[in-house]
């Protein structure tokens, strides 16, 4: 086995949301709580591709605190979207 064979993926946060249908913010969240293991790269996050395992299992099951956080997510974007109307 080479080097390269050695080395794993390692994904942003961003390219982790898009691949799990979540926000990076979500992702960094996830981070910061240690539900997901990353490490810092020249200042950044970078998530290894196998970490995934844990994300998807989390995105299909969420916890009941990410249901409450997702559903007020959306009453605020949803409040967003009304004031903008309203101020055209």
């Amino acid at each position: 086995m080479n080097i390269l064979e050695l080395k794993e993926k390692l994904l942003t946060p961003t390219e982790v949301g898009k691949k799990l249908g979540v926000t990076s913010e979500t992702v960094r969240t996830w981070i910061a709580s240690r539900k997901i293991r990353a490490m810092r790269v020249g200042g950044r996050w970078k998530i290894p591709a196998s970490a995934l395992d844990f994300a998807e299992m989390t995105v299909a099951n969420p916890s009941e605190e990410e249901k409450r956080r997702l559903r007020r997510a959306a009453e605020i974007a949803s409040a967003r979207d009304n004031i903008e109307k309203m101020l055209r």
